[in-house]
C-alpha cells in the first residue's frame, strides 16, 4: 500500500477506499491465527 499526499479530493478518496480494503483484505491477524479478517469471517462463520 503506497500512501502519499493527495493533489486533490478524487485522490484522497481513492486512498481511503485502498486503505479499506488492505485492511479488510490484506492485513494479517495474531489474533486470527495469522488470517485477514475476511479469512478469518469466511473460515469461522
Amino acid at each position: 500500500m503506497e500512501l502519499f499526499v493527495p493533489e486533490n479530493e478524487t485522490e484522497l478518496i481513492q486512498q481511503i477506499d485502498n486503505f479499506i480494503a488492505w485492511y479488510n483484505f490484506d492485513r494479517p491477524q495474531l489474533k486470527f491465527k495469522g488470517m485477514t479478517p475476511i479469512e478469518y469471517r469466511e473460515t469461522y462463520l
